[in-house]
């Protein structure tokens, strides 16, 4: 048996927006404002983003970005002894 959590479907239904909005949570949610997702075709229009990692440049190639940034900071830096704090490891 397979059990799949869409959390974007969790935060859209009508009850969880309720209770969003009865707490105050709902102000700080980010939406598209002015229409932004409405020309794009489809069901986008004042929906929050996600489901498209086009969409959401962090799911697209940031982490991506920011891996090979660390993964070449440590071999630049393999050279350094270890208590140099200028050195960068893999290591947690």
């Amino acid at each position: 048996e397979k059990w799949f959590h869409d959390a974007l479907s969790l935060m859209t239904a009508h009850e969880t927006r309720q209770w969003m909005q009865e707490r105050g949570y709902l102000d700080r949610w980010v939406l598209p404002v002015l229409d932004l997702n409405c020309g794009r075709g489809g069901n986008w229009g004042k929906r929050p983003p996600g489901n498209s990692p086009t969409f959401m440049p962090w799911d697209e190639t940031c982490n991506w970005d920011l891996h090979q940034a660390t993964d070449f900071h440590t071999i630049a830096t393999r050279h350094l002894p270890n208590q140099d704090e200028r050195k960068f490891t893999l290591a947690t």
